[in-house]
Protein backbone atom coordinates (compact mmCIF):
# COMPACT_ATOMS: atom_id res chain seq x y z
CA UNK A 1 0.00 0.00 0.00
CA UNK A 2 3.14 2.28 0.86
CA UNK A 3 4.24 1.85 -2.42
CA UNK A 4 1.13 2.63 -4.15
CA UNK A 5 0.85 6.28 -2.99
CA UNK A 6 4.42 7.14 -3.45
CA UNK A 7 4.56 5.87 -6.75
CA UNK A 8 1.30 7.91 -7.31
CA UNK A 9 3.22 11.18 -5.26
CA UNK A 10 5.70 10.96 -7.72
CA UNK A 11 3.84 10.62 -10.95
CA UNK A 12 1.58 13.66 -9.76
CA UNK A 13 4.66 15.79 -9.07
CA UNK A 14 6.21 15.02 -12.57
CA UNK A 15 2.56 15.77 -14.00
CA UNK A 16 2.91 19.42 -12.33
CA UNK A 17 6.74 20.15 -13.08
CA UNK A 18 5.91 19.22 -16.60
CA UNK A 19 2.74 21.72 -17.31
CA UNK A 20 4.80 24.63 -15.47
CA UNK A 21 7.43 24.23 -18.04
CA UNK A 22 5.39 24.67 -20.76
CA UNK A 23 3.28 27.76 -19.29
CA UNK A 24 7.10 29.28 -19.15
CA UNK A 25 7.63 28.94 -22.72
CA UNK A 26 4.63 30.40 -23.90
CA UNK A 27 5.45 33.87 -24.19
CA UNK A 28 5.23 36.10 -27.10
CA UNK A 29 7.85 38.11 -28.54
CA UNK A 30 6.04 40.64 -30.38
CA UNK A 31 7.30 43.95 -30.37
CA UNK A 32 4.54 46.94 -29.45
CA UNK A 33 6.00 50.56 -30.53
CA UNK A 34 4.44 53.18 -27.59
CA UNK A 35 5.02 56.49 -27.34
CA UNK A 36 5.71 59.46 -24.57
CA UNK A 37 4.03 62.80 -24.44
CA UNK A 38 5.61 65.67 -24.82
CA UNK A 39 6.10 67.54 -21.43
CA UNK A 40 9.57 68.40 -18.95
CA UNK A 41 10.35 66.12 -16.19
CA UNK A 42 12.11 66.89 -13.07
CA UNK A 43 14.21 64.68 -10.55
CA UNK A 44 12.69 63.67 -7.88
CA UNK A 45 16.29 63.11 -6.30
CA UNK A 46 17.57 66.85 -7.68
CA UNK A 47 15.47 69.31 -8.71
CA UNK A 48 17.72 71.11 -11.05
CA UNK A 49 17.83 67.74 -12.95
CA UNK A 50 15.27 66.68 -15.52
CA UNK A 51 14.59 65.59 -19.03
CA UNK A 52 12.57 67.12 -21.79
CA UNK A 53 10.19 65.03 -24.55
CA UNK A 54 9.78 66.97 -27.31
CA UNK A 55 9.13 66.28 -30.67
CA UNK A 56 10.65 62.38 -30.12
CA UNK A 57 13.54 63.89 -28.40
CA UNK A 58 14.71 62.73 -25.19
CA UNK A 59 16.85 65.69 -23.86
CA UNK A 60 18.70 65.46 -20.35
CA UNK A 61 18.96 69.19 -19.34
CA UNK A 62 20.78 70.68 -15.54
CA UNK A 63 19.43 73.68 -15.25
CA UNK A 64 22.02 76.31 -15.18
CA UNK A 65 23.98 75.10 -17.24
CA UNK A 66 23.76 75.11 -21.19
CA UNK A 67 22.90 71.99 -22.74
CA UNK A 68 25.27 69.64 -24.39
CA UNK A 69 24.71 67.93 -28.37
CA UNK A 70 25.45 64.86 -26.65
CA UNK A 71 22.69 65.26 -24.28
CA UNK A 72 20.10 65.27 -27.43
CA UNK A 73 18.61 62.19 -27.70
CA UNK A 74 16.18 60.17 -30.50
CA UNK A 75 14.10 57.64 -28.80
CA UNK A 76 12.02 54.66 -29.30
CA UNK A 77 9.97 53.16 -26.69
CA UNK A 78 8.78 49.56 -27.31
CA UNK A 79 7.37 46.65 -25.38
CA UNK A 80 7.96 43.11 -25.54
CA UNK A 81 6.74 39.86 -23.05
CA UNK A 82 5.17 42.85 -21.08
CA UNK A 83 7.66 44.64 -20.44
CA UNK A 84 8.39 48.41 -21.56
CA UNK A 85 11.98 49.62 -22.50
CA UNK A 86 13.33 53.11 -23.70
CA UNK A 87 16.02 52.86 -25.72
CA UNK A 88 17.89 56.12 -26.21
CA UNK A 89 20.53 57.06 -29.48
CA UNK A 90 22.19 60.37 -29.42
CA UNK A 91 23.92 61.98 -32.45
CA UNK A 92 27.34 60.59 -31.33
CA UNK A 93 25.89 57.05 -31.79
CA UNK A 94 25.70 56.67 -27.48
CA UNK A 95 22.98 54.26 -26.71
CA UNK A 96 21.17 53.42 -23.08
CA UNK A 97 18.43 51.48 -22.71
CA UNK A 98 15.82 52.24 -19.55
CA UNK A 99 12.95 49.88 -18.55
CA UNK A 100 10.04 52.17 -17.82
CA UNK A 101 8.64 51.01 -14.43
CA UNK A 102 5.75 53.47 -14.75
CA UNK A 103 4.46 56.16 -16.67
CA UNK A 104 1.26 58.66 -15.79
CA UNK A 105 0.38 62.07 -16.36
CA UNK A 106 2.38 63.24 -12.85
CA UNK A 107 4.73 60.67 -12.48
CA UNK A 108 8.28 58.86 -14.84
CA UNK A 109 10.37 56.38 -13.02
CA UNK A 110 13.31 54.61 -15.05
CA UNK A 111 15.12 51.58 -14.26
CA UNK A 112 18.63 52.30 -16.26
CA UNK A 113 19.32 48.94 -16.98
CA UNK A 114 23.39 48.65 -17.58
CA UNK A 115 23.53 49.80 -13.45
CA UNK A 116 20.18 49.09 -11.84
CA UNK A 117 19.20 52.72 -10.76
CA UNK A 118 16.23 53.85 -10.28
CA UNK A 119 15.71 57.65 -11.74
CA UNK A 120 12.27 58.85 -10.46
CA UNK A 121 10.87 62.19 -12.12
CA UNK A 122 7.03 64.28 -11.78
CA UNK A 123 5.99 66.40 -14.60
CA UNK A 124 7.11 70.46 -14.52
CA UNK A 125 3.86 72.48 -14.28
Amino acid sequence: MRLKIIVFIIIISFFFSCESNQKKTQNTSETTEIGLDNGRWISTSDANAGVEIKDGTFIMFYKGTETATNSVYAYELTEKDGIEYLHLKNNEGEEIIYGLLEYSEDTMVLSYLNRGSTLTYRKER
